[in-house]
């Protein structure tokens, strides 16, 4: 009988510094609402595959948040109190021929809970708790010479949630909208589409081209209705000297109906060392879709944390 090992895997994100956070509203993003933020968190997940294509996951994590006031930050902003929050994930994937299905559930509670912001910020007591659920469609189209077309959506959609526990774009966050990294842009509920193209020149460069459009709901920012907000990006990757590994992107906004905001862009630059020298030879040609171990989330999972 052909068994699939179980897998367990245990993470930790600890940051030394802080991070400013941004407020995005219908009005534009003001200054007297910007703080800086830390996060640290630590997480155990349980991979259970359910035969060769499906796989279930529990995740237990915990985080602790930091709030300190900037230069700017308005005398009357009431800081939210340091706390823990401490939640569970639950998620299931489908992965076979090109095809990529998942859908997740959180919830969590914050340790410490108690009236913040400027004066009139809407607070419920009953907001101490706070669920996110999300899906995700992807459907990879491999073409001769080392091409690929994707295309996929995620969607989004919250309860109880406040500035920090919102779902937020960027490259970095919860919903990739490239371009709009420290946009402050929170949300509460959404959808963002994606499409990519990838290519290869020789053996040692890949290219991926991408567009998104995401459309996005958020009350208490924004007001009733959805925005909608469009941005694109290049991503090279490349075989370097002395062992490495390097990546490039460039991202742009290209639009927004929110004020301020679409236009912007910023470009990231990562490079990898290891202790052998990557393969320059062409990979084989993907299985027959097989789910991967528990490494790196998915496009818009809820673990990249706004």
């Amino acid at each position: 009988m052909d068994r699939r090992p179980w897998a367990l895997s245990l993470e930790a994100s600890l940051n030394a510094l802080r991070r400013k956070d941004r407020l995005a509203t219908d009005t534009g993003t003001r200054s007297r609402d910007e703080l800086d933020l830390l996060r640290e968190t630590v997480k155990a997940t349980l991979a259970i595959p359910l035969g060769h294509f499906t796989r279930l996951s529990l995740e237990a994590a915990a985080h602790y948040v930091n709030f300190a006031p900037r230069d700017k930050t308005d005398d009357s902003f009431v800081l939210p109190r340091n706390t823990t929050e401490g939640g569970l994930l639950l998620r299931l994937e489908y992965s076979r021929s090109g095809y990529l299905v998942s859908a997740w559930g959180e919830g969590a509670r914050r340790a410490s809970w108690r009236p913040w912001g400027t004066p009139g910020t809407p607070f419920s007591p009953d907001d101490q708790d706070y669920t996110r659920l999300g899906m995700a469609f992807a459907k990879s189209f491999f073409l001769e010479d080392q091409r690929k077309i994707s295309l996929g959506f995620s969607g989004f959609e919250g309860r109880g949630l406040d500035r920090f526990s919102r779902f937020e774009l960027g490259d970095f966050r919860s919903a990739r909208v490239r371009g709009f990294n420290g946009s402050g842009i929170h949300f509460d509920r959404g959808l963002v589409t994606e499409s990519t193209y990838s290519f290869t020149l020789g053996d040692d460069l890949r290219f991926d081209l991408s567009l998104e459009t995401g459309w996005i709901q958020g009350d208490e920012d924004f007001g009733p209705g959805y925005e909608r907000v469009v941005g694109a990006g290049l991503g090279v990757q490349f075989s370097g000297p002395w062992s490495t590994l390097g990546t490039v992107r460039l991202s742009r906004g290209l639009s927004s109906t929110i004020a301020d905001k679409g236009g912007g862009g910023d470009v990231r630059v990562v490079f990898f060392r290891t202790f052998d020298r990557w393969s320059r030879r062409k990979s084989p040609p993907p299985g027959p879709g097989a789910l991967p171990g528990p490494g790196p989330s998915l496009p818009g999972d809820p673990l990249e944390r706004p």
